[in-house]
């Protein structure tokens, strides 16, 4: 990766002394909560839920039993027809068994519910279901059936991410897009995600962060790059470093990229002093890419409350924006 020379990073710095410019022709961006989550509890009664629990699970327990988070987004304020340029799915994994496991995102074909159900603890073995909660085998309890025991959804995921240490995470793919543009397009076929974790044997369960967890900053997020009413659809892709989603910030953000073309790209936070604190890995193939910064350093120290800054160079070319962090 290449490295930014002192004489650079004072550039840099005096561009930004007054403000960060915004891009013009950036695509429009929303950023949404999801409007219900809940836990499929492996059952044959379906007895076990937690719709308004902190906490959703995807994988399997220590005893073995598997666990299917769903989640659906509101995309009612999205006019059909809007053209998605991509999405990125952000959430929070707060507790895990040992080791990287693969947790994917796979559309749903059914509708499903969330009740008032709300687990003890530490959540992983649910509560009793409570009228109009999904469950292993009811759509709505205890009155609709899904199809197929575990949720009817998509057999293959829309997008998917080896999951280890705890952490912030963001799943993108086109697949993901094809998914949102969908459900703008037809919302009444909008049942949104099953969260699918590794069930092939071992202890797998991962534990992410619910739309009702009492800290907003870790509640699940659903990123949105919508091409602008004037943009015309097609257009090439241009180098640029889009402003990071949600900013200011407290535990994490998303920054995404595009990149028109392959090529060695490196992008680097430095703090209000020009100094280097991290070089992320990015990936240099033509698109648009997304990664989330936790608010670390690259030792994984947390970086104090303050402005920070962001530098995508590939070749000559360098793409800057500000970030603020706010503990």
């Amino acid at each position: 990766m290449p490295c930014i020379s002192r004489l650079q990073r004072l550039l840099i710095l005096g561009f930004l002394a007054a403000s960060v410019l915004p891009i013009q022709g950036t695509a429009l961006t929303l950023v949404l909560e999801p409007k219900r989550d809940n836990t499929l509890y492996e059952s044959p009664t379906g007895s076990i839920s937690n719709g308004a629990g902190q906490f959703f699970f995807a994988g399997r327990t220590l005893a073995g039993a598997r666990r299917r988070g769903v989640l659906a987004f509101d995309l009612s304020s999205i006019p059909p027809g809007t053209a998605v340029d991509s999405v990125a799915v952000v959430l929070s994994m707060s507790r895990a068994q040992p080791g990287t496991h693969q947790v994917g995102l796979h559309r749903l074909l059914a509708d499903w519910g969330e009740g008032t159900s709300d687990a003890p603890m530490e959540e992983g073995g649910g509560t009793a279901s409570t009228p109009g909660d999904a469950t292993w085998i009811h759509r709505f309890f205890d009155t609709t059936l899904w199809t197929n025991a575990g949720g009817d959804f998509v057999p293959t995921a829309s997008a998917s991410l080896g999951i280890g240490s705890t952490g912030f995470f963001t799943w993108s793919s086109p697949a993901l897009r094809a998914d949102v543009q969908q459900w703008v397009d037809t919302p009444a076929s909008n049942f949104g995600w099953l969260v699918h974790g590794d069930e092939s044997g071992g202890e797998t369960a991962k534990r992410f962060d619910s739309k009702d967890h009492p800290d907003p900053a870790v509640h699940p997020r659903l990123l949105l790059y919508l091409q602008p009413a004037t943009d015309t659809a097609g257009d090439a892709l241009v180098f640029r470093l889009h402003p990071g989603r949600p900013n200011p910030f407290r535990f994490s953000t998303t920054i995404a990229y595009d990149l028109p073309g392959p090529g060695n790209v490196a992008l680097h936070l430095l703090d209000a002093r020009g100094r280097s604190l991290r070089t992320f890995a990015t990936e240099p193939g033509p698109g648009r890419h997304f990664l989330a910064w936790d608010g670390r350093d690259r030792t994984g120290r947390p970086l104090p409350s303050g402005h920070y800054f962001l530098v995508l160079e590939r070749g000559g070319e360098r793409q800057v924006q500000r970030l603020t962090l706010s503990r």
